[in-house]
């Protein structure tokens, strides 16, 4: 760990410890701040770090000796119990008020439940819930709430992407391949004579990255790491240098995936950092990484990886065969139309079985909301996104717009909307191919980026400029129109103001 790395999280730990006088900006509700953590809080923000590096990556399966039996399940009981004994029944109310993603999600969570009572294997429904999307949920709501604070938002993205670049080091210098039975080499070799037959090249050896984190699934933890990693470059030369090689290493180590889907993210990543990362030099120098990380990509691609990569013809198998992706996403749509209230959380593949055999998987994120908790999961679902990735929007555009009046503030609040709003980008095209939509893996971007809506320090009541570049009104509260209208103090002749100091921001 590079030496500015380490006083990073020290000092985030022991800014987070100290005891401050509140400041303008800093929004309090009976000592409870979402701008701020405490010393707790700092405690739970490590053990994020911890969490997300151990469970979401599988490091313990790529390095055995890092093994602690039962350590996830352990640490999910840990936050349950800090979320619901270090945050006070107050500040629950002021982050429910605040954040919509989180009212949606409870929504969701809500769904799940009533849907598994009348869905196709209610047994099943409950064993998912229980051993799967409840602890998603408390990974999701940890993120949202533990990580609203700046600095301590920094200190568990560091120790996670630590984990995923060394993961990503063993994966590119020390791989292990995916080792097949003899079954497996007899079909193999029936796919590729087929294949020959239809003048498509063999399939290729993909990456085995560990038991149960298959390629596809890690090309889309490393597109949704790869903005985090430069918004944690944003500092000092030593900084920029460590993490911005971080992000060309995990660029690369999109490569041996062999993954189409992550390719397709990291495209929509590159271009999402352009237009929403920065602006002026801070986007300039976006643009040089984006090409840098594509020159890494095209230089680390081999002659059948290539192939691969470049392979989106509509003879592709995805699209013509039974066992494509098309066919798994088209059959789950055709489910949701005949069943609306869904076949309960986790029957996808249960239901796919009974009907054709052999269990598998939607391979889309929505069409598996869609089928399994109905119209209503796929609408919540799409909310969900909508409403993370506007909310990111219009923070850094009323970052923007109080520009000079907030100094470095403004500027740090606009480039970690964008930076977010990247990393949310790729996750979303990424889990158009993956069956995701109940994992920590995916809600654990959902998540930080409410941490990130929850805890802005800028005012609400600031103009959001128009798309023209006009400046539209501002966000009023409850209850303006009670309000009498006066003289501002020191309004200039042409009606312009100095800047107010800091006021609440609406959350997500």
């Amino acid at each position: 760990m590079s030496t500015s790395t380490h006083d990073s999280i020290l000092g985030a730990i022991h800014d987070a410890s100290a005891t401050k006088q509140p400041t303008p900006g800093r929004r309090l509700f009976h000592g409870f701040s979402l701008t701020k953590g405490g010393a707790g809080e700092a405690f739970f923000a490590v053990g994020l770090g911890v969490y997300l590096g151990y469970s979401v990556t599988r490091i313990h399966e790529v390095f055995p000796v890092l093994m602690v039996p039962r350590l996830p399940m352990i640490l999910t009981v840990f936050f349950a119990l800090g979320l619901a004994f270090l945050i006070p029944a107050r500040g629950w109310l002021m982050v429910w008020r605040e954040a919509r993603a989180i009212r949606i999600v409870a929504f969701i969570t809500a769904l799940a439940i009533f849907t598994a009572g009348i869905g196709i294997w209610i047994s099943g429904s409950l064993d998912f819930l229980v051993n799967r999307f409840f602890i998603t949920v408390t990974v999701f709501l940890s993120c949202a709430v533990f990580l609203r604070d700046r600095r301590l938002l920094r200190v568990a993205l560091t120790i996670y992407l630590l984990a995923a670049a060394g993961i990503t080091v063993k994966s590119l210098f020390f791989p292990t391949m995916v080792q097949l039975s003899a079954a497996d080499l007899v079909d193999q070799d029936e796919q590729n004579e087929r294949r020959a037959a239809q003048g498509l090249p063999p399939k290729l050896e993909r990456l085995q990255v560990s038991t149960s984190l298959d390629p596809n699934d890690y090309g889309s933890l490393l597109v949704s790491a790869i903005p985090l990693a430069l918004w944690l470059g944003i500092g000092g030369l030593g900084r920029r240098i460590f993490w911005g090689a971080t992000a060309l290493l995990l660029v690369w180590g999109i490569v041996p995936t062999a993954s189409r889907g992550a390719l397709l993210g990291l495209v929509a990543v590159g271009f999402a950092l352009i237009v929403q990362g920065g602006t002026g030099k801070r986007r300039f120098f976006l643009a040089l990484v984006a090409a840098a990380g594509a020159a890494v990509f095209i230089s680390a691609v081999g002659g059948q990886q290539s192939d691969r990569f470049s392979d989106f013809s509509g003879a592709d198998y995805n699209l013509t065969e039974n066992e494509g992706r098309w066919s798994f996403m088209r059959q789950g749509m055709i489910w949701m139309i005949k069943r609306p209230t869904g076949l309960g959380i986790g029957n996808y593949p249960v239901y796919f079985g009974m009907i054709n055999g052999p269990e598998r998987a939607a391979h889309n994120s929505f069409v598996q909301y869609g089928s399994e908790l109905g119209v209503a999961g796929l609408v919540s679902f799409i909310l969900l996104w909508r409403t993370l990735l506007g909310g990111l929007r219009r923070m850094q555009k009323r970052a923007v717009a109080v520009g000079g009046g907030y100094g470095k503030l403004s500027t740090d609040e606009a480039t970690l909307a964008g930076h977010m709003f990247a990393s949310l980008v790729g996750t979303l095209v990424t889990g158009f191919f993956l069956s995701n939509g109940y994992l920590p893996l995916m809600y654990m971007p959902l998540g930080l980026a409410t941490a990130v809506l929850l805890g802005s320090p800028l005012p609400a009541d600031a103009p959001v400029p128009e798309a023209t570049g006009k400046r539209s009104a501002p966000v009023r509260s409850p209850g303006w129109r009670a309000q009498r209208p006066g003289t501002i103090p020191g309004t200039s002749a042409r009606g312009r103001t100095p800047p107010a100091p800091p006021t609440p921001v609406v959350g997500s």
